[in-house]
Formats: C-alpha cells, structure tokens, sequence
C-alpha cells in the first residue's frame, strides 16, 4: 500500500500539469480491481505492478493496460540497492505512456524526491502504507526515515500524516506542534503541497475550526487538480457550514473540471440528495451509472431517490441491480 501511495502521488502531480485529467483517488483504490476498473470507476488507464526481491535489489515492475480490455500496452521496471539511488522515480515513464508531452522544467516541478539510501526510502513506503491502519508503527518507521535524512521532504510530510492520525485518535494537543514542525519543514516543496495543504485541513476541522479548515481545503483543491478528493473534502466543509450554495458551485466546478469523472456527479448528487432536491439528485445519478455502469453504491442511491419521488417500479429495479 506504501508503493501505491507514493505511485499515485506521482502520477497525480503529472496530471495536475494537464486540464482535465484526473487520478482515482487512493481512498478508493483498496476497492479498485483491475479486471472491472474501467466499469467500477470509468477509468481508461490502469497502472499495475508489483515489487519483488532479487538478492541486494528490490525490483518494481511497473505496467500500464488499456483498463476496457486490460490490453498491455507499456512494461518497465525500476532496481533499489543499497549501491544505487534509492526513491525510484516513475514520472518520466508515466507522461510517457499516458501521453504527456512534458518540457524539461515541466518534468522539474513532478519529479519524485530522492531518498538517497535504501533504508530511508523502504522505511518511508513500509511507513506510509500503514499510516491508515497502524498510525504508531508508522510514526516510528517514518521517523527512523527523518532522522537518517532530515532533507526527503516525503517522509517529514507522511511523518505529519501518522501524526494527524494519532490525534484524530487520542485528541493529544501534543501532536499538534509536532506536526506544524514537520510540515514547516516541507513548506518550500511544491510538489507536496496540495498534500500538506490537506494535512492542515484535517487538523483544523480535527480541532473543531472550520472557518480554516475551509482555508486549507481550498488551497490543496487549487494546487492539487488532478485529486478529486481534495475537491470533495472542500464542498463538505462547506456544507457541514450551512453554504449550501457554496458547496454546490464548487461541486459543479468539479464536474466542469473532471467532467469524465464519475465522482463529481456523485458528490453533487449526495449534495441534492442531502438538501431534498431528488430530481436533481436522480439525474446526477443516472449521469454517474452512465459513466461507472459497475459502481455499485450509485444504484442503492438511486433506487432511494427513486422511492423518495414515488417512482415505485425504477426504485425496484435500481435496488435489484
């Protein structure tokens, strides 16, 4: 799960350089299967791979299928070793294959951070993969990786990470200062902004102020386009707020911006649904079947917007489906 968060971080940050693109958000990707991607989430390209030991190395194999038939249509693989660069940097090969022409400098500003040794950058994915599940064992793995090289900037912010999910646990105002440290220590990386942008959020609405929480939810959606969950973690501020108006022009901002993106009609959906307005939400609904067919939380949702409008026989047919 390490790998695959760091691998989505850097296919994110290059499509945030192109209009329209977007990433399946990795909150989704613990349920995402290759074999129905493309009709669960309305995805066109699908990364795989997988990582194995060979000796001293570690070797990641990388693939990229076309998602509606999982044709393979790209392959490489990168080596980590303890007499090699470690942090391998996957962002030259996936514009390659997704079809980005990127300029030099536009490379520059996506390119993956260097750990500069073996253990460093295995205890920054061993870490980051268990920050949702193990907040504890990834403080410690994290910070082993600070302490051996305080300049990656990845592990100071996944570091902030395991300790926003420590205090969201056990409301210690202790880690509140050790967080805004870490992430003062990233402040000067572009690339990791949108996230620490995020991390920020979460600890302002963790800490009950919403007001800022709004302030840092805005600012990782404007620097981090290419994830929609920044997007939609905004629109909710807003709405928990009361601006339902507000809410609603940014979730139609989601849609213009991600307009092939299941997602963003669903948000605006669960905003109509939330707010009565079922005729609306039932047309979002039936705009996300139409794009992720096999998205199976958007039928229930439907038949009950169905039901809530007396359209007995459509509710059935949407709650059998």
């Amino acid at each position: 799960r390490g790998l695959t968060a760091d691998l989505t971080a850097q296919v994110t940050r290059v499509a945030g350089l192109r209009e329209r693109r977007w990433v399946l958000p990795l909150s989704l990707a613990p349920g995402a299967k290759t074999e129905d991607a493309a009709t669960r989430f309305g995805v066109h390209d699908l990364i795989t791979g997988g990582v194995r030991v060979d000796g001293n190395e570690i070797v990641i194999e990388l693939e990229h299928r076309d998602a509606s038939n999982l044709e393979l249509r790209h392959q490489a693989s990168w080596s980590v070793s303890a007499d090699a660069p470690a942090s391998p940097d996957f962002v030259a090969w996936l514009a390659s294959v997704l079809g980005f022409e990127l300029s030099d400098s536009e490379l520059e500003q996506v390119r993956a951070a260097d750990a500069g040794s073996l253990e460093v950058w295995r205890n920054y994915v061993r870490g980051l993969g268990l920050i949702t599940t193990r907040a504890d064992s990834a403080r410690t793995l994290l910070l082993a990786a600070v302490r051996a090289d305080s300049s990656f900037a990845p592990a100071r912010l996944a570091h902030a990470s395991a300790m926003l999910a420590s205090y969201e646990s056990d409301r210690d105002d202790r880690w509140i200062e050790r967080i805004e440290n870490e992430l003062s220590q990233v402040s000067g990386d572009d690339r990791l902004r949108p996230e620490a942008y995020r991390i920020r959020a979460d600890l302002a609405s963790a800490r009950g102020d919403a007001n800022t929480a709004v302030q840092f939810h805005r600012a990782a959606a404007l620097h981090g386009r290419a994830n929609p969950d920044y997007r939609r973690s905004l629109w909710y501020e807003w709405f928990l707020l009361g601006a339902n108006e507000t809410a609603e022009a940014i979730c139609i901002e989601g849609v213009e911006l991600h307009p092939g993106y299941f997602g963003s009609y669903e948000d605006l959906a669960y905003l109509y649904l939330m707010t009565d307005r079922y005729e609306e939400a039932a047309s979002e609904l039936e705009t996300v079947i139409r794009l992720a067919p096999g998205h199976d939380p958007s039928y229930n949702a439907l038949g009950a917007v169905y039901y809530s409008l007396d359209r007995w026989d459509e509710a059935i047919e949407m709650f059998e489906r």
